[in-house]
């Protein structure tokens, strides 16, 4: 089923891989055997192509290596891939991660909804009863052991039906007890379902206890290969050798204490007298700039706390306030609360198509990653204001100028906080969705989105009650909502009036803070 000759993989200067032989039979549970950093890992990643090999030649089930990513999809529908970190989606369930397995023969469009065809879901269920974890189906992944969610990664590995099983270190981080249960899940599916599984381990304990055939590496080669039984002394001591060796080269000649004479000067003498008068010199220049930033503006306490009386009686004058006004607000602060709910969907909806080519590790290429970042700072970068001048010349006073000016901008700020949430997900779902030849689209609809859907809400709703406030000036210049009634009534020095509508716009205000920060707490629950 792997037929792996002469496979070489070079990282730079680092040779990982130096002429690599490997042939594992369907049935088989092969275990790579080696120190770390001996290029187990890359090996597996090699027969997978996460990672393109320098050189060599290797071979799926017979077949020629894949020529574009259509080919590259195909073969990796054959191949279940168990990583050591689980890369399991935390906040979906156990079996929808396990149905992920299926998803590269799945209807996309019905996938996308969340509809699973019966037999897929079915076939999810069967892997799970196989690793003892059926009843834990409509869990969230992120509530079980460490060693539940290796197991549901075997499971997930199982729902491909896959010919190969490629296992890089899955016992790594769990407890004795755990690792065997997981390692004889994988006899089991070697020996049971005919599949080919190839592991990753540094424990000889369980290569021993485990393995059909051993292959031991060392430094990128091959230095033993036969049963557990012909792993003797001298057969441990080729594939580890040089360990001891390389950790006394690495302390030798280590007998000074502490960092190196070069690095010493530089902590005393001259450099501390520089970095003192380096540091005064900051101050100084600091103070300056606020000294002369402070004249610029009129920066005057005193002249505040002369105009004190002023307020007061700007105050005095609008109490008490004149609640017979408050009819007349009622249809404001309703235009008030629609156009901040329209500009908060339509910049959601400007933003969500740009932002997977604004993040980094998503975009499709760096130039439009630059152009899209490029266009969100101009987006953000003009005030609400000025761009609801522009859209009233254009469609005249009232709301929808409101509207669209909030949604022009807001789709610049939600645009960069959605893509900066993208670049900071877990990679490790993405690699796994990639590696059982999953579509792009539904790699994102199911390894990216529930990652960053939780503050992607918590951040439209902030933006919301953003809109709310900006909403309320927005209306000063026409552009409708209650802002109107409030510069109205000072123009015409109702004071009183004024009160009013200060006071419903801290009451939306307050209430919608509320309101979200409720939401917030439901949808970021763990």
């Amino acid at each position: 089923m792997i037929e792996v000759r002469g496979l070489t993989k070079t990282y730079g200067s680092i040779q990982a891989l130096r002429g690599v032989d490997l042939r594992v039979a369907a049935g088989e549970l092969c275990v790579v055997l080696g120190p770390s950093g001996a290029g187990k890992s890359t090996l597996l990643r090699c027969v997978n192509r996460l990672t393109e090999p320098t050189s060599g030649e290797i071979s799926i089930a017979g077949k020629p290596p894949p020529r574009g990513r259509a080919e590259l999809r195909e073969l990796r529908q054959h191949i279940g891939m168990i990583f050591q970190d689980h890369n399991l989606v935390p906040r979906l369930s156990v079996l929808k991660n396990v149905l992920t397995g299926r998803l590269a023969t799945m209807p996309a469009l019905a996938v996308a909804l969340q509809v699973f065809p019966r037999a897929d879901i079915e076939i999810a269920l069967d892997s799970l009863r196989r690793v003892d974890l059926a009843g834990r189906a409509n869990d969230r992944a992120d509530r079980l052991s460490g060693g539940q969610q290796q197991r549901v990664g075997i499971a997930r590995a199982l729902a491909q039906r896959p010919q190969i099983i490629l296992a890089d270190e899955p016992v790594a981080s769990l407890d004795p007890e755990t690792a065997r249960v997981v390692l004889n899940d994988l006899r089991r599916a070697a020996h049971e379902l005919r599949i080919a599984v190839l592991c990753n381990l540094h424990q000889v304990e369980y290569a021993v206890q485990f393995a059909d055939r051993i292959v031991g590496v060392c430094d990128g080669r091959v230095v033993f290969e036969g049963t557990p039984a012909q792993l003797n002394d001298a057969a441990l001591a080729r594939i580890y050798a040089g360990v001891d060796a390389k950790a006394a080269r690495s302390t030798a000649g280590a007998t000074e204490v502490g960092p190196p004479r070069g690095y010493r000067l530089l902590l005393g003498g001259p450099w501390t007298l520089w970095r003192g008068w380096a540091r005064l010199a900051i101050l100084a220049a600091a103070t300056v700039v606020l000294v002369w930033s402070a004249e610029g503006i009129g920066l005057s306490f005193a002249e505040l706390v002369r105009g004190l009386p002023w307020i007061g009686d700007l105050v005095s004058r609008m109490l008490p306030p004149n609640w017979a006004f408050f009819g007349r607000l009622v249809k404001p602060v309703v235009e008030t609360v629609q156009i901040a709910i329209w500009g908060t969907l339509l910049s959601v909806l400007l933003a969500l198509p740009l932002c997977f080519v604004a993040a980094r590790n998503l975009s499709p290429s760096l130039v439009l990653f630059h152009a899209t970042r490029q266009v969100f700072n101009v987006l953000r970068g003009i005030n609400e204001i000025i761009f609801a001048l522009i859209f009233v010349a254009a469609v005249g006073l009232g709301p929808f100028a409101g509207v669209l000016a909030l949604s022009i901008h807001g789709a610049g700020m939600l645009g960069k906080f959605f893509a900066e949430d993208v670049e900071e997900i877990d990679a490790g779902p993405v690699e796994a969705l990639r590696a059982t030849g999953t579509r792009p689209s539904l790699v994102v609809v199911f390894g990216v989105l529930p990652q960053v859907i939780p503050s992607w809400i918590a951040a439209t709703l902030y933006r919301f009650e953003v809109n709310l406030r900006a909403a309320t000036i927005l209306g000063m210049i026409g552009a409708g909502g209650i802002g109107f009634e409030l510069v109205s009534s000072l123009k015409l020095f109702q004071y009183q009036d004024t009160a009013v509508c200060v006071l419903v716009i801290l009451a939306m205000v307050m209430t919608a803070d509320y309101l979200s920060s409720k939401l917030r707490a439901r949808i970021l629950a763990p």
